[in-house]
């Protein structure tokens, strides 16, 4: 009969999976924001500074809601950049100006347009 520590070791192992592939799998909203920076140019380390600076809860279930919504990456591109700039805007804030973050503002000021234009758009 397996003991009582037997019992807590593996159920703390299958909980740990659990939350590490909700947090980090398939449709977590990892993979495509990393397919988002790439489609943009921009250094992933970079995108997910700034995105997780501009949304107020979790940028994998904003991402991930995003997928879900199957936009295209262009689309997704432009929803985001309002987000990326509050990041931006937050950051440099905080640290100052950053030359990581220098290379990515004209990207992310054309997302941030592209999405004003877009919102003006649709009205």
């Amino acid at each position: 009969m397996p003991n009582i520590t037997t019992i807590l070791s593996v159920a703390i192992l299958v909980a740990l999976a659990f939350f590490l592939w909700k947090r980090y799998a398939v449709g977590s909203g990892r993979a495509f924001g990393n397919r988002l920076a790439k489609h943009n140019g921009l250094r992933r380390s970079t995108f997910w500074y700034l995105i997780k600076n501009g949304v107020e809860d979790s940028a994998f279930d904003f991402l991930k809601s995003l997928e879900q919504s199957h936009m295209s990456l262009d689309q997704a591109s432009v929803a985001v950049g309002p987000t990326l700039q509050k990041g931006m805007e937050r950051l440099e804030a905080r640290f100052g100006a950053q030359a990581i973050y220098e290379e990515a503002k004209p990207i992310v000021a054309r997302l941030a347009a592209l999405n004003v234009e877009t919102a003006v758009d649709r009205t």
